[in-house]
């Protein structure tokens, strides 16, 4: 990820593991040390919450997606993620932001599709049933 020379620090947040951006030179002049990796910095600032914390949460729903039950991991994303199938996704509430749990790619985007309406989302289950 970043050259032999570069110092690595590991991320200050518990549980996250990831190393941080190397040091680098302020526009003033003055060495900056990140303590945080990319992905605690995006997580934090978007949803309160650390990588660690997160690993925690999938942990805690035995690596397993809430509603399909398929075995999904991290593998290692950032901001965007990966798009694969066995990929977690941190699914939050659009409108409040707040965490509802961690679910696969296709489980992810199919509420986005029914826009997130348990409406939409019944009437979707009745037509299963009946057709």
């Amino acid at each position: 990820m970043y050259t032999e020379n570069d110092k690595r620090i590991i991320c200050k947040h518990e549980g996250c593991g990831n190393e941080c951006p190397p040091e680098r030179l302020s526009t003033r002049g003055f060495k900056i040390q990140y303590r945080q990796c990319h992905t605690c910095s995006n997580l934090i600032s978007n949803y309160g919450i650390n990588n660690g914390q997160r690993k925690q949460m999938l942990k805690e729903q035995n690596n397993k997606c809430a509603i399909c039950s398929k075995e999904i991991s991290f593998k290692g994303q950032t901001n965007k993620g990966d798009n694969s199938t066995d990929a977690a996704v941190l699914d939050h509430c659009h409108s409040t932001t707040n965490i509802r749990g961690i679910l696969c790619t296709p489980c992810n985007r199919a509420l986005g599709l029914f826009k997130d309406s348990p409406d939409i989302l019944n009437s979707a289950i009745k037509y299963l049933q009946t057709h």
